[in-house]
C-alpha cells in the first residue's frame, strides 16, 4: 500500500492502516482477524491482535535479537 499511495500515504509506522496510512479503528482489525480465525479452525480461537504483540517479542527473543530491536544494544 505504501508504494500504490506513495504520494499520500502518511507513514507513522502503523500496523493496521487504511490506504492512505492512517490508523484503523481497531475493530475492523479485530473484525478480520474473527473471519480468519472461523476459516481457519485448526487455529486456537482465543487469539486477539493483543496477543500478536506479545508473539514479535517472543519471536525476537528466539531469534536472539530482541536487544537490537529494542534499542538496547550493547
Amino acid at each position: 500500500m505504501k508504494i500504490q499511495n506513495r504520494h499520500h500515504y502518511m507513514d507513522e509506522n502503523f500496523v493496521f492502516t487504511s490506504l492512505e496510512g492512517y490508523t484503523l479503528v481497531q475493530k475492523l482489525p479485530t473484525i478480520r482477524l474473527l473471519r480468519l480465525l472461523k476459516i481457519l479452525p485448526h487455529i486456537n480461537k482465543e487469539i486477539t491482535l493483543h496477543s500478536f504483540r506479545h508473539t514479535h517479542p517472543l519471536l525476537l527473543i528466539e531469534a536472539g535479537e530482541i536487544q537490537q530491536q529494542l534499542g538496547h544494544t550493547k
